[in-house]
């Protein structure tokens, strides 16, 4: 969560683009929903890994009971006189734990009495990777990540930077209500143009399908115009097998430490005697499994609901036409054709961003091969 004030900080500007790019379509629950979700991602690895390390490492629990001190001679003392003081694993005294995990006895959380005494309590000092492992995690991992924040800046759009590119945005949406094919004020070369429902019936199911797959679709198209969604049928089939099989896994690590399958060799000993476990792991390939498989599942289910019906290609080049601008996969349009029925003529670049004259509505099968808005 190190760099979330980045992601909370551009949202809004995020929004008003993609409001721009679908040609008026809200998607502000979705953007919000993404915001709040994806993180949550990260926070199963990055509460869980850093302490299965910390057990790998030797990490050893606070002492059952400590007493005053003023010097660390005084704690090794204590724990000496004292072995069942520490939680050690098994009948692991404080002396055993001294010599197999690394720790130390120090004098901590000095302050003075009533009587000006220094006084303290006896803890421990943990081996030398575990403090290594708490300064990286709590200095150059979270450095690591948002530097990487900081290189995704660098590709933002310059022309985004300003509020005068955020009232460009808001200002081409406007002329994209009236019918106006406008440039993007933030990409150069990208060209957007009103979206005009096709004349013929487009389901709901393909808007589960991707960008690429829906290209595919189109590709293997036959001879006699229908479409054969079979192929993507297998595809998504075999895709939600694999992550089926990784969530299998999952479940195969969270319960194996309490097996002793052999688990048991990776972690230095069994769970009962070492408290080491990888069941944090499996539960992490578990739930992305798990989140995957019932994506992928619910594309394939979409799908076959395709197969029942007929769908005419130009359902599926409107739902390409409609990521066009989304995936910054457009063509610049043509001249306005003599035959036109209405022209708009464009006002000068200062006032308004670029503007493309606007031809009259036929079926985009019959426009110039220029005036596609994909490829």
């Amino acid at each position: 969560y190190g760099g979330s004030w980045m992601t909370q900080n551009l949202m809004t500007d995020v929004i008003d683009y993609d409001h721009l790019l679908m040609r008026g379509v809200k998607r502000e629950s979705s953007y919000m929903m993404c915001l709040e979700f994806v993180p949550k991602f990260m926070s199963i690895p990055g509460e869980c890994v850093p302490l299965m390390m910390m057990a790998l490492l030797g990490y050893v629990k606070p002492p059952i009971k400590n007493a005053s001190c003023s010097t660390d001679v005084d704690c090794s003392r204590f724990f000496l006189d004292n072995p069942n003081a520490c939680r050690g694993f098994g009948k692991q005294t404080c002396s055993d734990l001294q010599a197999k995990a690394g720790i130390g006895f120090v004098c901590s959380l000095l302050e003075k009495d009533a009587s000006g005494d220094v006084t303290g309590t006896c803890l421990f000092r943990q081996n030398e990777d575990v403090r290594r492992l708490l300064v990286a995690c709590m200095s150059i991992v979270p450095f690591c990540f948002v530097f990487l924040g900081f290189v995704a800046l660098l590709y933002y759009p310059k022309e985004a930077r300003t509020e005068h590119g955020h009232e460009e945005v808001m200002r081409c949406a406007t002329l994209i209500k009236r019918g106006i094919t406008v440039e993007d004020p933030w990409e150069p070369g990208n060209w957007i143009a009103p979206l005009r429902m096709p004349s013929v019936f487009v389901p709901g199911a393909l808007s589960y399908i991707s960008d690429s797959d829906l290209r595919h679709i189109l590709e293997l198209k036959c001879d006699d115009g229908t479409l054969d969604f079979r192929p993507l049928r297998h595809r998504l089939l075999l895709r939600s097998a694999i992550y089926m099989f990784i969530s299998t896994i999952g479940i195969f690590i969270f319960i194996l430490p309490g097996t002793n399958l052999g688990i048991t060799a990776l972690v230095g000993g069994n769970e009962q005697n070492s408290g080491r476990s990888l069941s944090p792991l499996g539960s992490m390939f578990f739930g992305i499994g798990l989140v995957l498989f019932a994506f992928h599942f619910m594309q394939y289910k979409a799908v076959s609901s395709l197969q029942d019906i007929t769908v005419d290609p130009a359902a599926v080049q409107y739902r390409i036409d409609l990521n066009a601008p989304f995936l910054k996969k457009t063509t610049k349009p043509c001249p306005v054709p003599a035959t036109a029925s209405a022209t708009l003529s464009a006002p000068s670049l200062d006032s308004e961003p670029k503007l493309a004259t606007q031809i009259s509505q036929p079926d985009s099968g019959s426009l110039p091969a220029c005036t596609r808005v994909s490829l």
